[in-house]
């Protein structure tokens, strides 16, 4: 009883778009899929994540630390990726050992927090502003300080970080402009009109200091 779709946060293996697709239903899809059938608005997660992680290297900061989101969202694994290539194209292996994924709980980041602090890193970098949220308060708790103690980033900036002392380095997207264009899109698809099957809106680096 509805004209069309907008699908928000792919998963990999995604039954909500398998069943979309098998109703011919219009939709679209704010993320990214592994379909590459399907219409998709997205900002580009790798390149600007690669960016800023590129900054942080750049910056001196080379001993870095990754506490990042579900996997099985396609918008972790892609800011996962964008981590990876900053350190292949400033030619620095990753340390896997401070990368840490799945983190989905508080205990998970908090236990993430204490290894982290332990080992002496540069800089932690979180794939999202929940998670960063999460690991000022736990640095918080424990007595460090930020930036003082350790340098902290994050792949996605929102309310939840804008009003944090000392300001967080961050990665900003237009979360409006991207529901604009998922709207204008499938109302275009609705009306048989002809369109790209992916588009990449773009994202401002904001080095605060963080």
């Amino acid at each position: 009883k509805v004209d069309g779709i907008v699908l928000t946060r792919p998963i990999v293996n995604d039954r909500s778009i398998d069943y979309l697709k098998q109703t011919h239903l219009p939709f679209v899809v704010v993320g990214s899929s592994e379909e590459d059938e399907v219409i998709q608005i997205d900002n580009n997660h790798i390149d600007g994540c690669c960016e800023l992680t590129s900054v942080l290297i750049k910056s001196g900061y080379t001993t870095m630390a990754l506490l990042a989101g579900n996997q099985r969202h396609i918008v972790n694994t892609n800011r996962y990726k964008g981590f990876l290539k900053a350190f292949k194209d400033n030619g620095i292996p990753v340390n896997e050992t401070l990368v840490y994924t799945d983190m989905t709980s508080n205990v998970l980041i908090d236990r993430a927090v204490d290894t982290i602090m332990n080992r002496k890193v540069d800089c932690i970098v979180c794939t999202d502003d929940i998670i960063c949220s999460r690991v000022l308060t736990r640095l918080n708790e424990t007595g460090y300080s930020v930036p003082k103690d350790v340098k902290i980033a994050s792949f996605y900036d929102s309310a939840y970080l804008e009003n944090y002392n000392p300001p967080i380095t961050s990665l900003r997207i237009d979360i409006k402009t991207l529901g604009i264009e998922a709207g204008k899109c499938l109302i275009n698809l609705i009306a048989g009109k002809e369109i790209a099957n992916k588009t990449l809106l773009d994202y401002e680096i904001v080095l605060k200091k963080s």
